[in-house]
């Protein structure tokens, strides 16, 4: 079964480089309409932060307004301090490393320079296939994957 995605991007006028106060609003309005509208709530939030000011900002604005969607899973992770590297923040590798288990994966980033802030909703309905689980038909997946 593949996974049900919402994603969205938005803009923020003022960003980590930029003088002035910001309400963070690009990354709240990005996690809001990536989003499905049946209510259910995350079951764990990815980010971006790699020890930033404006970044840890940023995100516990989006705690406190999406509070009611981000109850359920505790505390966010972070891949860029957790595995010690800023790669690992990067979506792709951010969900391969956490999808773990069926539930809804909020991904969330931002790039520094344009002002953009992302979402990601995936919504993971089993578990996913790892090596381990059948290596001898490692080839059959990987082709049925790639169609």
């Amino acid at each position: 079964m593949s996974p049900d995605v919402g994603t969205a991007v938005q803009h923020d006028e003022i960003g980590e480089a930029d003088l002035g106060d910001s309400a963070y609003g690009a990354r709240i309005s990005a996690c809001w309409s990536a989003l499905p509208e049946d209510c259910q709530s995350i079951t764990r939030w990815l980010t971006d932060w790699n020890n930033s000011r404006y970044r840890a900002a940023e995100l516990s604005y989006v705690r406190v307004r999406m509070g009611e969607r981000l109850a359920v899973f505790g505390e966010p992770d972070h891949p860029a301090l957790q595995f010690r590297g800023i790669s690992t923040a990067a979506p792709a590798m951010a969900v391969a490393v956490h999808a773990d288990a069926p539930g809804r994966l909020l991904v969330t980033s931002g790039a520094p320079i344009s002002n953009l802030r992302a979402a990601i909703v995936i919504i993971l309905l089993c578990a996913p296939f790892t090596v381990e689980d059948d290596p001898e038909n490692l080839d059959q997946v990987l082709h049925q994957t790639r169609r």
